[in-house]
């Protein structure tokens, strides 16, 4: 199954530049696990870190790029995360055939 995930500026239409057909940027993040005791003596955990940051500098093909420079992103998805490749090797390696 596929789907497109499109993503608009928060801009005036008359100041988007266009529409890009993107792929899936990075996010980098830096988040730290912090233990804490609540008011009654339970631990819990509070996930904690610096503001996100996207790669945008030399990557024009991506959707971070295209939403910071006032385009419209347009990225294809695909829900399958199976390593197609892989399998296939994997079949042919084993002698494995569906």
């Amino acid at each position: 199954m596929s789907l497109l995930n499109i993503n608009v500026p928060p801009e005036k239409v008359d100041n988007i530049n266009g529409y890009l057909i993107t792929r899936q940027g990075k996010g980098i993040y830096r988040d730290n696990i912090l233990e804490k005791v609540d008011p009654r003596g339970r631990k819990y955990f509070w996930i904690d870190g610096d503001e996100p940051r996207w790669e945008t500098k030399d990557s024009e093909d991506t959707d971070f790029y295209a939403i910071a420079n006032k385009y419209i992103s347009i990225t294809p998805l695909s829900l399958n995360l199976t390593n197609l490749d892989l399998l296939k090797s994997l079949r042919e390696t084993l002698k494995i055939k569906f």
